[in-house]
């Protein structure tokens, strides 16, 4: 027995020595009824394993495996970028003064913070080649049930980069497939709403109207998950808008496993941004929820959060 003893203690002072980084840390971002878990795996790749209806306990997703074979890349990435094994659409692109457009980004850190009704986790990432550090804030409103995310671009390198696309986040869902609802209109004729079953491959939709950006199309969108339509009461149903009034892009991308990555930010055409040395960029906020009550539940959420963002930042401060 005191062999045992002792092969259970050496094991885990060996585990308590193992570097943070080489094992699996579990990342819940939680409402009152809803959860986006990120898991930082062994290698730090950050990614998303669930978004949907809150479990009691997250860390069971650290046991999460995708089912995929290595040919797929890196598996549903939180923030994927341009770069390593990834082979969808990026959220970030960065060119560096050298010429190298490779970034692979790992996990250093997490904390978290509550302010009354909003839990905030940020969460660092960073390429050891390049120094540059990416920061992504997820305000959690509570009663809202609604996230709302940017992300922090920073330069810690010695030379000036360029930012070639930056979405503000992605959102990685999984299910048999995806109905997408959206909005076009024009002049005294907004927010006409247009629906389609997205198949594999790649979705967009953008504006490039600069000032006239939401004439023609609006920055928001609802995804319908194992279902072909739009439903009002019944069903899981994602729901999104970038906070956004310039020119912006969303992307809807089934890969061929059937996972869909959403990316949202600002369109990345003519939009190149020289990112100094030791400065950092800001995203615009990209602001989701989850209803597995219908349509009608997820839009009550969004309308509700952004109301209480937009009440938040209106207030000046003291």
């Amino acid at each position: 027995m005191k062999y045992l003893h002792w092969a259970v203690a050496a094991f885990a002072a060996l585990f308590l020595a193992w570097p943070a980084s080489a094992r699996k840390t579990v990342i819940p971002v939680e409402t009152a009824d809803t959860q986006l878990v990120l898991v930082a795996q062994e290698n730090g790749v950050l990614q998303t394993v669930h978004f949907g209806a809150k479990i009691a306990d997250p860390s069971a997703f650290a046991a999460f495996r995708t089912g995929r074979g290595t040919d797929n890349g890196e598996g549903p990435m939180t923030y994927p970028t341009t770069g390593g094994r990834y082979l969808g659409e990026p959220a970030l692109h960065v060119k560096y003064a050298d010429g190298y457009h490779n970034t692979e980004l790992v996990y250093a850190n997490h904390q978290v913070r509550a302010n009354g009704n909003v839990v905030t986790t940020e969460i660092t990432l960073k390429d050891p080649v390049t120094s540059l550090e990416v920061k992504l804030c997820y305000d959690a409103y509570q009663k809202e049930n609604v996230i709302c995310a940017h992300t922090e671009i920073k330069n810690a390198g010695k030379k000036p980069a360029q930012l070639l696309n930056y979405a503000s986040g992605a959102l990685n869902l999984d299910a048999d497939q995806y109905y997408l609802t959206h909005f076009h209109g024009g002049w005294a004729d907004e927010m006409q709403m247009d629906g389609e079953l997205l198949k594999h491959d790649t979705k967009v939709i953008e504006s490039r109207r600069g000032t006239q950006v939401t004439q023609c199309s609006n920055p928001s969108f609802l995804v319908s998950l194992d279902a072909d339509r739009l439903q009002e009461n019944v069903g899981d149903v994602v729901a999104g808008a970038l906070a956004w009034s310039g020119n912006f892009r969303l992307s809807f991308e089934q890969d061929e496993s059937g996972c869909l990555t959403v990316l949202a930010g600002i369109s990345p055409f003519a939009s190149t941004y020289e990112l100094a040395a030791g400065k950092t960029f800001t995203t615009p906020d990209f602001i989701y929820t989850f209803s597995c009550k219908g349509a009608g539940q997820a839009s009550r959420n969004l309308h509700a959060g952004i109301r209480c963002i937009g009440a938040e930042r209106s207030i000046p401060p003291s």
